[in-house]
């Protein structure tokens, strides 16, 4: 979604190959989406190649005891607590 000038305007893509310059966005959010990236590694380079310096970066997701989602490394509280762990860390190497 890209908000410009008043107007909101959207687009369907991959988050391994999104259809913007580097540096472009001050804000990027997520809600529910990170699940369905085939590689995270490659959806946050992405992302931070498409942020602005000063940009912030929102992911928001649900976490319960126990989730079923098509990949097996969502499926239980403490393998979420790691993929966040290692998001962050990766996050943290890219500053």
């Amino acid at each position: 979604m890209l908000y410009k000038n008043g107007d909101v305007h959207l687009r369907i893509g991959n988050v391994d190959a999104l259809p913007y310059q580097n540096d472009y966005f001050d804000l990027v959010f997520a809600i529910q989406t990170h699940i369905f990236w085939d590689d995270l590694k490659k959806g946050f380079l992405e992302i931070y190649r498409v942020m602005s310096s000063h940009s912030t970066l929102i992911i928001a997701c649900e976490k319960k005891k126990k989730i079923n989602y098509h990949m097996p490394e969502y499926t239980a509280t403490h393998a979420l607590d790691n993929i966040f762990k290692k998001m962050l860390a990766f996050a943290k190497k890219l500053k």
